[in-house]
């Protein structure tokens, strides 16, 4: 163990993060399949239903991504973050209690699923801030590896887990473990005893100053054709994974008739996919361009999905390919974000990272609410195996659509970032 990592172990305040990070990364996954497995379950939802249960959830990405940085800036991060918990854990217990009483209907779960997601919005924005409060510079990348392999294993862990959960007591009492992991988590953040330096006072045009820092980060995406190209690309990921992920949820339980326990271990191979990349991408790199990762990495997880869809009757040879198609996906995904990410960093002025940054999340998250709900539509138009095919097609048409683009020549990650707009 090095130095550094010594330190950061040694740092109470940072393992009392780490530890209330780890408990809610772990906790929502229980909730990733237990919201959605209650709809279904319970309340007989509709594919449009699970589809605008899942829009809600990722809704409040575009309409308070944005607004969440200026308030973590102008109250700080430790507050921000125990509320956040807070709200989550009350949210949640909502649903068991209504289950209970026999009041729970499906405009309940799309209520908790909003307020849960702005509460989650806000949370990982402060959580990711908050770090170097706690730490000392030469520290704030160990740190960060520490929070990322937390969520990567919780990622990985957490859907099979929670599908046995699921199993044995329900899915409204599993989300009921999941409200008790946020206050946990809650109390690990009271227990902080380092305070944040007081922050400056906000400056009275600060709504137009948001604003005109969202067009300027805009603006510099469009011109650099790579990162508009990047911003096109994820846009198109972001929409085809939420389309197919509703529809797959209903089309193991409706269609193939599978277990939750059996859904949970699919997430998990989803989860260890994620996981599997970053372990290969210093090896990727040493082999491959990063245009063809990025070119790649789509092409894989088109087909994948097209992979879901394919008729075997005998169900072990079914599942394992469920497994396999799942954990290529994973895969490709963690690929492709890694890459993307470390691109766009690189071309980007320091000076204007933060605002190319949101300006990326704000349209490339800002589609996934809309994805859910073509998702519940064509779920019900067509069927599930139809959407699944539908999608990964589109997808295979869009990553060879790409192929064409000036990302897939990019030999590596460059050294020097483009000129700042004027």
């Amino acid at each position: 163990m090095s130095r550094s990592d010594s330190a950061v172990w040694n740092n109470s305040d940072f393992v009392k993060l780490w530890m209330g990070q780890s408990i809610s990364q772990f906790g929502a996954q229980i909730s990733l399949l237990a919201l959605p497995l209650t709809a279904v379950q319970m309340l007989h939802a509709t594919p449009f239903e699970m589809g605008m249960l899942r829009a809600f959830e990722y809704l409040p990405f575009l309409l308070f991504g944005l607004f969440a940085g200026l308030t973590i800036d102008r109250r700080g991060c430790r507050g921000v973050l125990i509320v956040s918990d807070l709200v989550r854990a009350l949210c949640l217990a909502v649903i068991p209690a209504a289950a209970l009483a026999g009041q729970l209907i499906i405009e309940l779960l799309y209520l908790c699923a909003f307020v849960v997601g702005v509460a989650g919005v806000y949370f990982d924005v402060a959580y990711w801030s908050y770090l170097p409060s706690l730490v000392a510079r030469d520290q704030i990348v160990d740190g960060n590896s520490k929070l990322s392999l937390s969520q990567s294993a919780a990622e990985a862990a957490g859907p099979g887990a929670s599908g046995l959960l699921i199993q044995l007591v329900s899915p409204p009492l599993a989300i009921m473990a999941n409200a008790f992991s946020f206050l946990l988590s809650a109390l690990s953040l009271v227990l902080i005893k380092r305070r944040e330096k007081r922050r400056a006072a906000a400056p009275v045009d600060c709504g137009g100053r948001l604003i005109h820092d969202l067009t300027r980060g805009l603006v510099f995406i469009w011109r650099e054709a790579i990162l508009r190209s990047l911003l096109l690309r994820s846009t198109a990921w972001n929409l085809l994974y939420n389309l197919a992920m509703p529809v797959f949820l209903l089309y193991c339980m409706n269609t193939l008739k599978l277990s939750v326990s059996v859904i949970g271990m699919l997430f998990t191979a989803l989860g260890a996919g994620v996981v599997m990349s970053a372990f290969l991408m210093t090896t990727a790199l040493s082999r491959f361009k990063v245009g063809t990762l990025i070119c790649g990495s789509m092409l894989v997880a088109a087909a994948a999905v097209c992979g879901t869809a394919l008729p075997v009757s005998e169900p072990l040879l079914r599942n394992a390919l469920l497994m396999v198609c799942l954990g290529a996906i994973g895969l490709a995904n963690g690929v492709y974000n890694i890459s993307n990410v470390s691109l766009r960093q690189a071309l980007t002025p320091p000076s204007l990272l933060g605002r190319m940054t949101a300006a990326m999340r704000f349209v490339s998250w800002g589609i996934m609410p809309l994805g859910a709900l073509l998702s519940g539509v064509l779920g019900e138009r067509i069927g599930f195996t139809p959407t699944l095919l539908l999608v990964g097609c589109v997808g295979l048409l869009a990553a060879l659509f790409g192929l064409s683009g000036p990302v897939r020549h990019i030999a590596a990650v460059p050294e020097e970032p483009v000129a700042e707009l004027v």
